[in-house]
């Protein structure tokens, strides 16, 4: 990639305009070899910066685990509680990391035998474990379509079967991310270079681990707190003699109290599915956020200081890039927990409101139940929704300030920097997707509600008529 002593001799020939860009390559990937893996500037040996395969080139191997990285410390609180259910396992990371200037290198394929050995513990094994018996948990679901006794009962084995599918998708999007190493091995290892411990700029730039770790206990303790609440609220509906219908409804294809009860066990796990991987999205998200925050602040601060002067402008920008090439692969792991976010809930919510408005509810425990899903199942897509728009939104943030930048000589390499920048920033959008088929922004989330009134409407229509 880039152009050696031989190659700028013969651009000598040229112009001066690319003897001007060789120097700033050659520069800039001097920068890059001085690239860190930890904030104290050593590695996980303990031994000082520098080429372990002793070239002294821009390629550095170096031993990394996930505990190394700050941003997985900080997400310790989190990530105990979903090991706890079966969510997560020890993300294995390469033995060997080649870092080449500003980008990873690709995946030694060679090695995976033997980080498949050590990857597969008890950790990976249990994950697994988890992962089969909730998609046997909602295999057994799916005979009792064929047999219901009043359409009530059917209406509430469509829900309920809706959101087993949901769980057990969003368990196996953890497995497959932790398993392979182009998800959040990846990202992890990106983060720790590039967006956290790298020296490539002099802006300091720290992870608010505080924040951070703060963030993960209180969202899993209110995970865990609404797992209570609905195996007990499951508990009530499914096992008491006054509502002897539920039963039926929870444990089909079998109409038993005991094994209604024995399903409690399996329905803890699918709670904690469906609550966990959308907590961690967020937590990651707002990770994201608060860098870019700190960018657009840090960037309006060097503006201001220098009269409407950008001086470190090929520093923010590649600090902007190294963000947003995150915000690719976050993508990559959560844009199918989006998919099935809306692709479940928003008919599932529809058809509960319908429900709710026009079918004869006999008590207050159905019509309750009822307006708990459609919250559950709205508070769902909400927050995946507000979080990957709000992380959009802070990628394009510095196009707000970006055009009030001065450029003192037009002719020097400031005006190339900014034209990159703003390429970038007007460029397609940056942020998650649903399954890559749209990204989310506040525009879709507005469309989202505008479909939901439509069809809501719609069905108002059919009932009168």
């Amino acid at each position: 990639m880039f152009q050696t002593k031989e190659t700028q001799t013969e651009v000598t020939e040229n112009s001066p305009i690319d003897i001007e860009n060789a120097t700033q390559l050659e520069s800039l990937e001097k920068r890059c070899e001085r690239s860190s893996l930890h904030e104290d500037d050593t590695d996980v040996d303990g031994n000082g910066g520098g080429s372990v395969d002793g070239n002294g080139g821009g390629s550095a191997e170096r031993h990394v685990k996930a505990t190394d990285v700050p941003l997985y410390r900080a997400l310790r609180p989190l990530i105990v509680s979903m090991k706890i259910f079966g969510l997560f396992h020890e993300p294995t990371l390469q033995s060997l990391v080649a870092v080449k200037g500003p980008f990873i290198a690709d995946a030694d394929h060679g090695n995976r035998g033997r980080s498949w050995k050590i990857g597969c513990g008890f950790g990976c094994l249990y994950h697994l474990f988890v992962t089969c018996c909730l998609w046997v948990y909602f295999l057994r679901y799916i005979p009792g379509f064929w047999n219901f006794d009043t359409e009530l009962e059917l209406y509430l084995k469509i829900v309920y079967g809706t959101w087993m599918f949901q769980c057990s998708c969003n368990a196996t999007i953890i497995y497959l991310a932790c398993r392979r190493v182009s998800k959040l091995p990846k990202f992890l290892l990106h983060w720790h270079l590039f967006c956290d411990g790298t020296k490539m700029r002099a802006i300091n730039d720290r992870l608010d681990k505080k924040y951070l770790r703060k963030k993960s206990l209180v969202l899993s303790v209110a995970c865990l707190i609404l797992i209570f609440v609905n195996i007990a609220a499951t508990g009530y509906v499914s096992l008491s003699p006054n509502i002897p219908d539920n039963v039926q409804v929870f444990a089909s294809p079998w109409r038993s109290y005991k094994v209604a009860l024995g399903l409690l066990f399996f329905h803890a796990y699918s709670t904690a599915a469906w609550l966990f991987p959308v907590i961690f999205f967020i937590v990651v998200s707002l990770a994201i956020i608060k860098q870019f925050e700190k960018l657009f602040r840090d960037f309006s601060d060097d503006i201001t200081r220098n009269d409407g002067y950008a001086k470190e402008i090929e520093e923010f920008r590649l600090w902007h890039l190294h963000l947003c090439e995150a915000v690719a692969i976050v993508d990559d792991i959560f844009s199918s927990l989006t998919f099935i976010a809306y692709l479940t809930n928003i008919p599932l919510a529809i058809f509960l409101l319908y429900q709710v408005l026009f079918l004869r509810l006999d008590s207050a425990v159905p019509f309750i139940m009822h307006c708990y899903w459609i919250l559950c199942n709205t508070a769902n897509v909400a927050l995946i929704s507000w979080f990957s728009a709000e992380l959009n939104d802070q990628a394009h943030s510095l196009l707000r300030i970006a055009h009030f930048v001065r450029i003192r000589d037009p002719a020097n390499d400031l005006r190339f920097q900014m034209y990159m920048l703003v390429s970038k920033l007007t460029g397609p959008a940056v942020g998650i997707s649903a399954s890559g088929l749209v990204v989310v922004t506040k525009g879709l989330i507005l469309t989202v509600v505008g479909v939901f009134a439509t069809y809501f409407t719609l069905l108002i229509q059919f009932e009168m008529q």
